[in-house]
């Protein structure tokens, strides 16, 4: 057995990773290492948005800790469309906060290491190897000259990692999970600073994006599977609309293109008695809307919280303590997006678009909303209510 070994190693230092590790170091037994290939502060493409962001210091402790520092673009103006077709608006009501993944990740990592019982480590986790039997049984993580070990696992290193394969988990097939792409704005923000949505933009399984943020605006897009068009030809010709349609400014400046692949579906296996996982790597995206963040940070926290509770029927328990979380962000089981899915959902859309002209239209237009920014799921003493 190497001369050192930890109590639980994290692989990803995201906000899952971060969240875990700082509800972990709860108990004062545990060591606990933070492992990552990336050193912080680190971009991570992603919109930044925080829903509900009023009541995530009543939920997360660590997130109560930084909020004071972290700088946070408050959206109260928010419009739907259907592809170009506007069909809902919310005036003056907050849904949701913006930030800035690079100062936000770092934050939330920086909280966990002033734990005293919290180490990280710079490196790219290239493979993982269980050694020992029994009580002695413990995970190696190996890299190029550069190994650690652990009796425990959580994997939170995002999209189908190293630790999320070990679990037999296959490599995902393109109509298995999403891609998003997204322009950083730098500019002044046109008024009423408004957040737009625009579901099935050009007839793709996804949705398009403006968002404002701290320095101006997040303009993207998250499809499923093959698009007819390139996603940069896609996202160039949904710029062009918004600055014919005046949404963002004539002047602006490009300050970063990027992107990455998103998980659409919980991973098949995602625990046994050693092995968590948690975020992207569970698979825990929001179907209906790509949100990420807050499930992230909620997966990491009832992960620490299962292992602090006990080792014993591990899996178990976390697979309990999930079901909340899994029934959330799951719309359709499996729905790979052929030819044949995309007309369901034109077929859907165009349903929702004749009911909303009918005299259930303000109903079913509030159930939207709600649906859309969880407040049909609000917690007891929430800072919101639903519209």
């Amino acid at each position: 057995m190497h001369s050192e070994v930890y109590d639980v190693a994290i692989v990803g230092a995201g906000p899952a990773g971060s969240t875990a590790a700082y509800y972990l170091a709860k108990d004062p037994a545990l060591k606990i290492l933070l492992l990552d290939r990336c050193s912080f502060p680190r971009y991570k493409p992603c919109a930044g948005g925080l829903f509900l962001a009023d009541d995530w210091q009543d939920e997360f402790e660590n997130f109560a800790k930084i909020s004071g520092s972290i700088a946070r673009q408050s959206c109260h103006d928010f419009h739907f469309y259907y592809n170009k077709r506007h069909f809902y608006h919310t005036p003056n009501t907050h849904l949701f906060d913006v930030v800035d993944r690079t100062e936000f990740d770092a934050a939330l990592l920086g909280a966990a290491l002033l734990r005293p019982n919290v180490s990280f480590r710079q490196c790219k986790v290239e493979r993982v190897k269980e050694e020992g039997t029994g009580e002695n049984r413990y995970y190696r993580l190996i890299s190029a000259g550069n190994e650690a070990a652990a009796r425990f696992l959580i994997g939170a290193e995002g999209f189908r990692g190293v630790v999320c394969r070990s679990l037999g988990n296959h490599t995902p097939r393109i109509n298995e999970y999403g891609s998003c792409l997204q322009y950083d704005l730098e500019c002044a923000k046109t008024l009423p600073v408004s957040t737009s949505v625009f579901f099935s933009w050009e007839g793709e399984l996804g949705y398009a994006w403006i968002f404002p943020s701290v320095k101006g605006y997040t303009v993207g897009m998250g499809m499923v599977g093959k698009t007819a068009s390139p996603l940069p030809v896609m996202l160039d010709g949904f710029l062009d609309y918004l600055l014919k349609e005046e949404k963002v400014p004539a002047s602006f400046v490009k300050t970063r293109l990027s992107g990455a692949p998103c998980p659409i579906y919980v991973v098949p296996r995602f625990c046994n008695e050693r092995i968590l996982l948690c975020g992207d790597s569970l698979g825990a995206v929001r179907q209906l809307t790509g949100e990420g963040i807050y499930y992230a940070m909620k997966t990491g926290q009832i992960a620490a919280r299962c292992l602090i509770e006990k080792k014993c029927g591990l899996a178990k328990r976390y697979q309990k303590a999930l079901q909340p979380v899994l029934r959330e962000v799951t719309f359709v089981r499996r729905f790979p997006p052929t030819v044949v899915a995309k007309v369901l959902v034109r077929l859907f859309m165009g349903l929702v678009l004749l009911a909303l002209k009918s005299g259930f239209a303000e109903p079913l237009r509030r159930h939207l909303i709600n649906t859309f920014h969880r407040m049909n799921l609000l917690p007891p003493r929430s800072h919101y209510q639903p519209v």
